[in-house]
């Protein structure tokens, strides 16, 4: 008898209730397994306690942004190389995000079908290393999605 493969697990982290439940939701319609958190301190403990298979962060949040909860991940032995994917309604955050380790960004509003498309996509890459961001990926850039780079600006 073959064996279930279980549901890749995804840490969402975002302020807005009503952004992050549409998310949730509809990672969950694609078959992912969802956890969620409403910051960065609170994502980092749910990140710690569950080791998701991929993070989608928020970047502006209250007591810990998207940013901050990426780098500190990135300093964390067991989970510097779980993939982040920010979302953000900010232009110009595509060098500050490389250069705290997200492997993607997404540019609110990002439609939910978008973000499930983007995760399937992480998860089915190998990870790379990229002007030394262990997990970015080049491929992983589907409209509107800006790939965070360096050399951006």
């Amino acid at each position: 008898m073959p064996f279930a493969r279980r549901a890749a697990l995804v840490l969402l982290a975002d302020d807005d209730g009503d952004a992050r439940e549409m998310y949730a939701e509809y990672l969950l319609l694609s078959g992912f397994a969802v956890v969620q958190a409403r910051n960065g301190h609170d994502a980092l403990d749910v990140a710690r306690r569950c080791r998701p298979d991929v993070i989608v962060t928020d970047v502006e949040m209250p007591r810990m942004g998207g940013l901050q909860f990426a780098r500190v991940l990135r300093a964390d032995p067991m989970l510097c190389s779980v993939p982040v994917v920010c979302l953000s309604g900010l232009d110009g955050v595509g060098r500050e995000a490389a250069e705290s380790g997200c492997s993607a960004i997404a540019m609110k509003p990002f439609p939910p079908e978008a973000l499930a498309a983007l995760v399937e996509r992480i998860l089915g890459q190998p990870q790379r290393t990229v002007e030394g961001n262990p997990s970015f990926s080049p491929e992983l850039e589907p409209q509107p999605v800006r790939r965070t780079d360096r050399r951006a600006r």
